[in-house]
């Protein structure tokens, strides 16, 4: 049964996914895979197919984080406004923003049913289609430093942008309402969610 937890009952764009290779290249590529190009004011999503790699294990993708490592604090930096799974074997990711004429990484990590955890990055050309534009409001992220300690989300950052904030490393929220993808708020400490 493959399944899915994308919003809306997404279905990827095919000209939008990298599907990796059967198993990790000997030698260290030059330049990550690269994505589709975005203009600043695009929301689009963006796929991995791990299907080749997790080949005849009966696996399936538990959960996905996607960050964006490259990302400087700015108001138009690139952002991840939710993440997925879609058939079982490919993480699916919806970016916005991102500043003109720059190449942004994406780091995509999963975590599998049977305990695989693997990672890919990506990079994206953001044109100068459109000018810089900040993600839609309401979207709150977070810091790509974070990780989590037993389910509570952590960052080495001391300024986050509202609602969230740090105290002593752990992310807190003001607004239980506006939380990043992928989490929920236990008395207003940010903690990460567990696919199902």
């Amino acid at each position: 049964m493959n399944r899915s937890t994308l919003p809306d009952d997404l279905v990827p764009v095919a000209a939008r996914t990298v599907r990796l290779r059967n198993s990790h290249s000997v030698s260290v590529p030059l330049f990550p895979p690269c994505l589709h190009p975005k203009a600043s004011a695009d929301i689009l999503d963006y796929s991995v197919d791990w299907s080749l790699r997790f080949r005849g294990t009966g696996d399936r993708i538990t959960t996905v984080t996607a960050k964006v490592p490259s990302a400087t604090g700015t108001s138009t930096d690139l952002t991840v406004m939710w993440s997925g799974v879609y058939c079982d074997l490919t993480s699916v990711f919806m970016l916005a923003s991102g500043p003109p004429l720059t190449a942004q990484n994406v780091l995509v990590e999963i975590a599998t049913e049977q305990g695989r955890k693997d990672s890919v990055l990506l990079s994206i050309r953001v044109t100068d289609a459109t000018p810089g534009t900040p993600p839609p409001s309401g979207t709150v992220t977070l810091p790509s430093d974070t990780t989590s300690n037993g389910g509570v989300a952590m960052t080495a950052m001391d300024t986050l942008t509202a609602p969230l904030s740090s105290n002593g490393g752990v992310i807190m929220t003001s607004d239980d309402l506006a939380l990043p993808s992928g989490t929920v708020s236990n008395g207003g400490v940010v903690m990460e969610t567990a696919a199902s």
